[in-house]
C-alpha cells in the first residue's frame, strides 16, 4: 500500500501485514465507485445503531441455538465473538485443547455421562473458528463433522478468516478439505469480501435443539431461500 510521510510529503510504497483485506477487493476501482454512488443516492448511514457484523453473527447465532441446559464444546483459540456468543447463552461450555479432537470427544463423553445420570436430555455444539485468526491454522472439518455428528450435537464454523482464500475457489473449509458442510456456517463481509455486515449459512436441521431453535432455523433457511431468488 501507498503511504505518506506527514512530514515532509512523500509517499513509499510499503507491505502491509496487519489487513484482513486478503484480496484487496477494497481497492478495487469499480467497488470503489459503487460503494461512492450507494452512498450519493442512500447517504452515509442507517439512522439506528445496526449491528450487522461477523462478530454479532457469532454472538447472535450461539445464543440463539443454545440456551440453559444446553452443552457448547468451544476450541481453546476460538474468537472472543464466540466466547461472548457462549456466555450470552447461558449454556455450559466445555473447553476443548486446540484443534485437539480426542480431548472433544472426551469432553463430549463426559458432558453425556453426566446428562445421563441427571435424566436430562442431552444437547450440544461444537463451535470452532475454521482459520484461527492468531496461528493461520486450521480446522479439522472431517473430524469434527464424525465427531459431532456421531455424538447427536450440531457443528458450527466461523469462516471469517477463511472466505475468498481458502479452497480452490475460496469458499471455505468444505471446498478445502472436499467434505460437507457444517450445520451451521457464520461468515463475515468485512474481510475478504471488502463490505460490511455478518452471514448465518444453515446446511441442515439437526433435532437436538428446543422447538424455539428448530423454528429460528426454519426462519432462518426461508429468508435465505427468498434473497437466492430474489
Amino acid at each position: 500500500m501507498l503511504l505518506r510521510d506527514t512530514k515532509d510529503g512523500t509517499s513509499r510504497e510499503q507491505v502491509l501485514l496487519a489487513s484482513n483485506s486478503y484480496l484487496d477487493l477494497a481497492n478495487v476501482p469499480e467497488l470503489k465507485q459503487a460503494m461512492a454512488n450507494a452512498v450519493l443516492e442512500w447517504g452515509t448511514g442507517s439512522g439506528g445503531a445496526r449491528l450487522t457484523t461477523g462478530y454479532m453473527a457469532n454472538v447472535g447465532t450461539i445464543s440463539a441455538l443454545c440456551g440453559k441446559g444446553d452443552y457448547v464444546f468451544s476450541d481453546e483459540l476460538n474468537h472472543a465473538s464466540i466466547i461472548d456468543g457462549i456466555r450470552l447463552s447461558r449454556s455450559k461450555c466445555l473447553v476443548y485443547k486446540h484443534n485437539d479432537m480426542a480431548d472433544l470427544e472426551r469432553a463430549i463423553l463426559e458432558a453425556k455421562d453426566a446428562v445421563a445420570k441427571s435424566g436430562a436430555e442431552f444437547r450440544g455444539m461444537v463451535v470452532t473458528d475454521a482459520v484461527f485468526s492468531m496461528d493461520g491454522d486450521l480446522a479439522n472439518l472431517p473430524e469434527l463433522l464424525r465427531i459431532a455428528h456421531g455424538h447427536d450435537c450440531l457443528l458450527m464454523i466461523d469462516e471469517a478468516h477463511a472466505t475468498g482464500v481458502i479452497g480452490k475457489t475460496g469458499r471455505g473449509l468444505a471446498e478445502h478439505y472436499g467434505c460437507e458442510h457444517a450445520d451451521v456456517t457464520v461468515g463475515t463481509l468485512s474481510k475478504a469480501v471488502a463490505a460490511e455486515g455478518g452471514l448465518v449459512v444453515v446446511w441442515k436441521k439437526n433435532p437436538v435443539f428446543s422447538k424455539p431453535a428448530a423454528q429460528f432455523l426454519k426462519s432462518l433457511k426461508e429468508e435465505l431461500e427468498k434473497s437466492q431468488n430474489n
